[in-house]
């Protein structure tokens, strides 16, 4: 019998279980050739196979997305928030200032 192949290929790199490493460039991120592996608890090649290979959860990969940018950018609203009230201090003390001159 002839093995079926599959679309994707079962290399560390769409493992559920691999984390690819990037580096940050100036401008970038950098993809790297390397990852993490939470299943054999070490740093893999991305084209390495092994016999602990799952298919990745499109939609899960997706839900961790959207839930982890929610969460930075309420973060960044209330940092943007703060700024604002204290630059709008500022100014308004500069202001009470140039009345008192």
């Amino acid at each position: 019998m002839e093995e079926k192949t599959t679309k994707t290929p079962k290399k560390c790199s769409n493992c559920r279980h691999h984390v690819t490493y990037y580096e940050k460039c100036a401008a970038c991120f950098y993809r790297l050739k390397v990852g993490f592996c939470y299943k054999k608890r070490s740093v893999t090649e991305n084209r390495e196979t092994c016999e602990k290979w799952e298919r990745k959860i499109p939609a899960a990969e997706k839900t961790l997305h959207v839930k982890a940018s929610e969460t930075v950018l309420k973060n960044m609203a209330s940092h943007l928030a703060m700024i604002a009230q204290i630059l709008s201090e500022d100014a308004e003390e500069e202001r009470e200032e140039q009345k008192n001159r």
